[in-house]
């Protein structure tokens, strides 16, 4: 599945301009979005499944959860601004509002396939249904665009979507085989992100921290390749 071409990228952004109204949007555009996934988990066939958490728990970002994510990309912005030299007296940095317009996961969900022709099969009936319901579908596909040092592998879908009132959201729908992901924490993809958040506590921790999950999502990539 390739990627999206830059010059058809999804540009539109949230109509939410508040925290309560994204979370209000969420939670009126979770039904139809787990619906469009879960048949296309399946429609792809054998044991591929739309996975939300335990109970449909995680479908939607709850407001804190919102709000931290604002304060990490406000922070992003402020230290790139400062390594390329930027003066803090003069930078411009994003508001809260306008950060919270191109959050793009207060939905999101992951499906899980065994097997690669499954998860390509689940990606385009995915995207057949939402370009049906007047959405669209950005696909950046990690197996064949992998610039990240740690091997993580995946691909992820941008989805715009419109409320029941018509009003835009942005959501995400991931894809992975399930001998990268399988729902439990056990997996290469939550092994590998337990170690990704012991390294943002210990930057000191950065090259064993990265050896570690390279080793993980290489290991994975490999009992894909035998076909276990």
């Amino acid at each position: 599945m390739p990627d999206t071409h830059a010059e058809d990228r999804i540009k539109v952004l949230n109509s939410a301009d508040s925290l309560a109204q994204l979370v209000a949007d969420a939670k009126a555009t979770a039904p139809a979005f787990m619906k469009m996934a879960r048949d296309a988990a399946k429609s792809a066939g054998g044991n591929s499944e739309a996975l939300f958490g335990e109970h449909d728990q995680h479908v939607t970002k709850k407001a804190p959860s919102l709000a931290k994510k604002i304060g990490k990309k406000t922070r992003g912005a402020f230290e790139k601004l400062k390594k390329a030299g930027v003066d803090p007296a003069a930078m411009k940095l994003p508001t809260a509002p306008q950060i919270l317009r191109t959050i793009d996961d207060s939905v999101r969900g992951t499906i899980v396939t065994d097997t690669p022709e499954q998860l390509g099969d689940a990606i385009r009936r995915f995207r057949s249904s939402v370009e049906a319901s007047g959405g669209r579908v950005e696909v950046d596909n990690k197996w064949d665009n992998n610039d990240n040092p740690t091997g993580y592998v995946g691909v992820h879908t941008k989805v715009l979507m419109k409320t029941p009132s018509g009003r835009d959201i942005l959501s995400e729908l991931q894809f992975h085989l399930r001998s990268v992901y399988d729902g439990t924490e056990a997996s290469p993809k939550d092994t590998s992100h337990g170690i990704y958040k012991q390294i943002e506590a210990m930057p000191s921790e950065v090259a064993p921290g990265t050896a570690a999950m390279q080793l993980i999502f290489a290991t994975a990539a490999h009992g894909i390749a035998q076909g276990s």
